[in-house]
């Protein structure tokens, strides 16, 4: 899969690579999000897409609301 797609869209087991954070989440919900390590450029693999996504960067495993995954 090339291109910016959404966390929604790439399959349990594949690396991706973040190129940005949505527009439609809230500043403190970015803030949380990037001292999770969620931020452009950061390789991070998709665990899981239901019932939430799971994402695992560097060692620590973040789940995602359906609509943050989707931004």
């Amino acid at each position: 899969m090339t291109g910016n797609v959404p966390l929604t869209a790439a399959a349990p087991g594949t690396r991706v690579v973040i190129a940005a954070l949505g527009r439609g989440i809230g500043v403190l919900q970015q803030e949380q999000l990037v001292s999770y390590g969620l931020v452009e450029g950061r390789a991070v693999e998709v665990l899981q897409q239901r019932p939430v996504t799971v994402l695992l960067i560097d060692h620590t495993e973040v789940a995602l609301e359906a609509a943050v995954a989707a931004e």
